[in-house]
């Protein structure tokens, strides 16, 4: 069972929301590309260079399938398999309303193939399945903004990751109606955005330890209604 850790501790919940979502200008992108295996099939990821030490990044990496059509309100499905899978580029945002005012607009066009998650371990995964390497605690970042906006491709784990040593994941959920309409039906029965969020727990623990992360150690960090 993953063990849920609600994080409520103040500056140092703001100073580890402030590391993810910072543009981090010293950290630099390899062209040598990086496969772990998962549960899934392959995924070939990229190595970074962040302020000195190498961190493995896999992105938009599929946990669900697509909510698209008659499956738009209705609890998703795990990813199916795959022969190989690139995850070097962002997924895009799941359909929502307008961000509030101030915020910046987000560099993709929101899909409702959007049920995807990001990862950054300090762990070089093909060097893990040669040697006993120790598993290290996992962080996941749950977004807020009233559960009506958000994406994952908005936080950057990378630095994180290098400078505390640990695997971060950061899932895309589905938002506002399209995740929270109950219509008591089995095509919507409500809250699946809840259900979202377990079926990416439930990847986490199938396959992170293929990154190096412990599935035993998960944490779970929220801001806003994301907490």
């Amino acid at each position: 069972m993953l063990r849920r850790k609600m994080a409520f501790f103040g500056p140092t919940l703001a100073f580890l929301v402030l590391a993810l979502a910072v543009i981090s200008l010293g950290i630099l992108f390899s062209a040598r590309a990086i496969t772990v295996t998962t549960a899934q099939g392959p995924l070939q990821g990229r190595q970074l260079d962040v302020m000195g030490r190498r961190v493995f990044a896999f992105l938009g990496v599929p946990y669900g399938q697509s909510t698209a059509g008659r499956s738009r309100f209705a609890p998703a499905l795990r990813a199916l398999h795959w022969e190989k899978k690139l995850a070097v580029s962002l997924g895009p945002p799941c359909p929502q309303g307008a961000l509030p005012a101030g915020f910046e607009p987000f560099e993709m066009e929101p899909s409702e193939d959007c049920l995807h998650l990001n990862v950054w371990t300090p762990h070089q995964p093909d060097k893990c399945k040669m040697t006993q390497c120790p598993l290290l605690p996992v962080l996941v970042l749950l977004y807020g903004r009233d559960l009506e906006n958000g994406w994952n491709g908005a936080y950057d784990g990378s630095m994180l990751a290098s400078m505390g040593d640990v695997v971060v994941v950061v899932p895309n959920f589905r938002l506002g109606v399209f995740g929270f309409l109950n219509a008591a039906s089995s095509d919507a029965p409500g809250n699946v955005a809840l259900l979202d969020q377990a079926l990416a727990f439930h990847w986490i623990k199938e396959n992170i330890a293929s990154f190096g992360g412990n599935s035993s150690e998960v944490t779970l960090l929220g801001h806003g209604s994301g907490a």
